[in-house]
């Protein structure tokens, strides 16, 4: 059965702890058993060098005089006599040189080569098989160990080298693109300033063609209300001369039924004068009425034209422009003169709400006009105020 030496990272804390003390007592107090039962089978590893031989032979030995030896008095070693000069006696001695001066790195430096090619033969001939743990990880011998280690500071250095040119690539990539962002950002921001004065320029200038349209549409309603106006004035005019005009026609129109009525009036007054001779009363028969009831009927025609309106006059003129001077029924003149009188006050009746309904309407229509402008002028102010908070 092969012999097994696990030389774990308890044992090799516990070793340093002692160096620095200069007494290994509790090093073997807790390991010694454990070391010298598997120590002893180097005995039995063929060797070919001296020194590995001297080493594998007598590995208890220098066991022995670490655990016994004492700094206060170097020159008792207790190990008996060996050949001055020898092997044996320069590892001695650096054994108490590496104790006496708390620093084992020379020791190891020079016996270290050859106490893994100790290892490495057991391990060949199945006589021992050692490992040493270091960082939590198991190792055949120290050479390897510090192969390995060495290989992982090499790759450390290799990958810290690597992240150094990677870190070095990635800022001058970072940089690169920094670069080129800010290049970017300063093209966009003058495009941008670009289209944000031409489109400036673009409101300002339709504001301004705005303003002007504004400006003369106001003109032009201004101009249109006046037109409108005037027109209105000339309509009303135009009204007012044709209704003078339509009076003064009806006026000279009952002016000469007027003068004609008069003239028969005086030629009927004439007549009957003529024809009553010192005041006495001749009768004569026309139509079975006397000259009296003649002469008292236009009498009373007589009597009643001063008092009589014009409209009388004409609606007498119209319906009796000759009058019998043999005598007409003064019943049906009467009645004839109050129906023409009527006619015309209906005639001037109707034109007067005709002229006054074309007056009417006009006016309402003015009105219409003139509110139409204003809610359109608001709604123009209306869009214009919001056109100019929208670009402001």
């Amino acid at each position: 059965m092969v012999a097994e030496l696990w030389i774990s990272k308890d044992m090799i804390s516990c070793f340093k702890n002692c160096i620095g003390q200069k007494n290994y007592k509790p090093f073997f107090d807790k390991y010694k058993k454990y070391l010298c039962k598997d120590l002893d089978n180097l005995n039995n590893v063929l060797l070919n060098n001296e020194t590995n031989m001297v080493i594998a032979q007598n590995m208890r030995k220098f066991i022995r005089h670490l655990e016994h030896f004492n700094p206060q008095y170097p020159g008792i070693n207790g190990q008996g006599a060996y050949v001055a000069g020898s092997e044996r006696e320069k590892i001695n001695n650096d054994i108490e040189n590496a104790i006496l001066g708390m620093n084992w790195d020379s020791f190891y430096e020079k016996y270290i080569p050859y106490i893994d090619d100790i290892i490495d033969a057991a391990r060949e001939q199945k006589i021992i098989f050692v490992c040493i743990e270091h960082d939590s990880c198991w190792y055949p011998n120290k050479d390897m160990e510090k192969k390995i280690d060495n290989l992982k500071s090499d790759i450390q250095s290799s990958l810290t080298k690597t992240n150094s040119q990677n870190q070095d690539k990635l800022n001058e990539l970072q940089k690169e693109i920094q670069q080129k962002m800010d290049d970017l950002k300063q093209c966009l921001e003058e495009k941008i300033d670009g289209h944000v004065s031409t489109i400036k320029k673009v409101v300002h200038n339709n504001l301004k063609e705005l303003d002007s349209k504004i400006e003369k549409k106001e003109k032009l309603e201004q101009l249109i209300a006046r037109t409108v106006e005037n027109r209105l004035e000339e309509k009303f005019e135009e009204l007012r001369n044709e209704k003078n005009e339509s009076e003064r026609k009806i006026k000279e129109s009952l002016e000469k039924v007027i003068g004609r009525l008069l003239e028969q009036k005086d030629s009927r007054m004439n007549s009957e004068t003529s024809e009553v001779p010192d005041g006495k009363e001749i009768k004569t028969e026309t139509s079975g009425r006397s000259v009296d009831s003649n002469q008292h009927g236009f009498g009373s025609l007589v009597e009643s034209i001063p008092e009589a309106s014009e409209y009388e006059l004409v609606a007498h003129e119209v319906n009796h422009p000759d009058v019998d001077r043999n005598g007409v029924n003064q019943e049906e003149q009467d009645s004839g003169n109050e129906s023409e009188e009527e006619d015309l006050q209906q005639l001037l009746a109707e034109q007067n709400r005709a002229y006054e309904e074309k007056y009417r309407k006009l006016k309402e229509r003015r009105i219409q006009r003139n509110q139409q402008a204003a809610e359109e002028r608001r709604e123009l102010a209306a869009s214009f105020a919001a056109a100019r908070n929208s670009f402001r």
